[in-house]
């Protein structure tokens, strides 16, 4: 029997000649893994006849129903405790989402902060939505009067969102499809549920887009800002810095994803300089985590020398991979800046 690489192989060495019955019967074999039957051999026979290319051959398999396989089954519902997020099996195996349904828990330190600071009528964003763990508990608190904007720009997660609030009739949320960063534009993002934004990468297969935009932009319509959390996979100084005049106004509850080793690597930005911004509009941070953490700071050198601490004693103790650390800023409501 012809392996997978020697069926390609042949496929391959024959793909600028015209088609034959070997290149049928070797299509065949790859895409389907079965020989030809008679209606199908007479069918593509009639397409060699017309002049059918060798790439228009293989298109048509890779996108018949049977090379894709049986039907991809709709959404799982997940309960989270008064609440669901809906994900798909097919990407179940990534941790994020596998955690999620083998503990139906999700950051319960992050959930609890939501909680205890999301009131009937609040007006909340969610910057980084995913498939909605936090918008959707932040739609049950406020309420029917209340609003949730949710901020997510991976097309997957998008759906999956969509179906959570179609399924908890979460009326009260409004997506927004696009990625939180300083300015518009189009930018690509990495493919899996925990995405993050890359630079802006050539047409190809594997591409994935979508439109950022400068939330004080557009947001501009919210009547107030109660509560914004913001998890986007080390953009997050970008998102803030187009989101700081609405901060700035309104003076929210912040709650932010902190880890400096995914904002050096995926956002090129320096740590600090999310410390930095905070502390410009906010008396002191509140320091949380999964592993116990909870200290306030009001110096940008204590909170990045206490994260080195940290990160040390937990890479050392063998919980976490190197340096892969991460806090979430808490900053409690302040006063709104009076309108000029």
């Amino acid at each position: 029997m012809l392996s997978f690489r020697r069926l390609l192989s042949r496929l391959l060495r024959r793909w600028d000649h015209d088609v034959t019955d070997d290149d049928i019967y070797y299509a065949y074999r790859l895409f389907l893994r079965r020989p030809p039957d008679p209606a199908g051999l007479a069918h593509y026979r009639r397409e060699m006849a017309r002049g059918i290319s060798l790439d228009e051959l293989a298109s048509s398999f890779i996108k018949s129903e049977e090379a894709r396989g049986p039907a991809r089954h709709g959404p799982t519902a997940v309960d989270l405790g008064g609440y669901q997020v809906c994900i798909n099996e097919e990407l179940e195996t990534e941790p994020f989402l596998r955690r999620i349904v083998n503990t139906r828990e999700y950051e319960p330190h992050v959930r609890r902060a939501i909680r205890d600071r999301v009131q009937e009528g609040d007006v909340v964003v969610d910057v980084g939505a995913n498939v909605g763990c936090i918008a959707l508990l932040a739609a049950a608190l406020a309420g029917g009067r209340g609003l949730v904007a949710a901020v997510e720009p991976n097309p997957e997660n998008v759906q999956l969102l969509c179906a959570g609030v179609a399924l908890n009739e979460a009326h009260n949320v409004r997506v927004l499809p696009c990625a939180a960063s300083d300015r518009a534009g189009v930018v690509s993002i990495t493919r899996g549920s925990n995405s993050h934004l890359v630079g802006v990468q050539p047409p190809g297969p594997a591409v994935v887009y979508a439109q950022s935009v400068a939330l004080d932009e557009a947001l501009s319509w919210l009547p107030r800002l109660d509560l914004v959390k913001m998890d986007v996979e080390g953009h997050e100084t970008l998102a803030f810095d187009g989101f700081r005049k609405s901060i700035e106004r309104h003076r929210p509850t912040l709650v932010i994803e902190f880890n400096p080793t995914c904002m050096i690597n995926h956002g090129q930005q320096d740590p600090a300089v999310l410390i930095d911004r905070i502390l410009s509009l906010y008396p002191c941070v509140r320091v949380t985590s999964e592993h116990g953490d909870d200290a306030s700071f009001d110096r940008r050198a204590d909170l990045l020398a206490y994260w080195e601490l940290r990160n040390a004693e937990m890479n050392d103790a063998r919980r976490i991979p190197d340096d892969t650390l991460h806090f979430d800023l808490i900053v409690e409501r302040g006063r709104p800046r009076p309108a000029a």
